[in-house]
């Protein structure tokens, strides 16, 4: 009986040795998982900020050259604008002028042939006498 109960004993004392063995084990394990889990994490989030960092650089990239053909556009659709209202001007202009040669035209014909008619009245005139 004792060697039984010393055999018990030794059993138990190596059974617990065994035991707390792989609970030491285990306990390792479970505290190299976690350490893993946050390096992990900070290495996800860096990769994730470094992934929104250039999805946001490529937005503003997007932004600013939207903003730019936009302005592009409105010089472009002002000069279009100032082109047709220059020319609207150049052709009112050209209308006025052509108008003003074509009165000038009309009183220099009218005028001579006024001076004409006058000049034959008058020499009728003194033929009369």
């Amino acid at each position: 009986e004792r060697e039984a109960a010393l055999l018990a004993k030794a059993l138990a004392a190596f059974a617990s040795t065994s035991t707390r063995a792989a609970f030491s084990r285990w306990e390792a394990f479970a505290e190299e998982s976690r350490e893993m889990r946050a390096l992990l994490r900070r290495a996800v989030g860096k990769f994730a900020s470094r992934t929104s960092s250039a999805a946001l650089a490529r937005w503003v990239y997007w932004v600013e050259d939207r903003k730019e053909r936009r302005a592009l556009f409105r010089r472009a659709m002002s000069w279009w604008k100032a082109r047709s209202k220059t020319a609207a001007w150049l052709r009112w202009r050209d209308a006025v002028v052509d108008a003003q040669t074509a009165r000038w035209a009309a009183r220099f014909f009218v005028d001579r042939t006024r001076s004409a008619a006058f000049a034959r009245w008058a020499e009728f005139a003194d033929e009369a006498r």
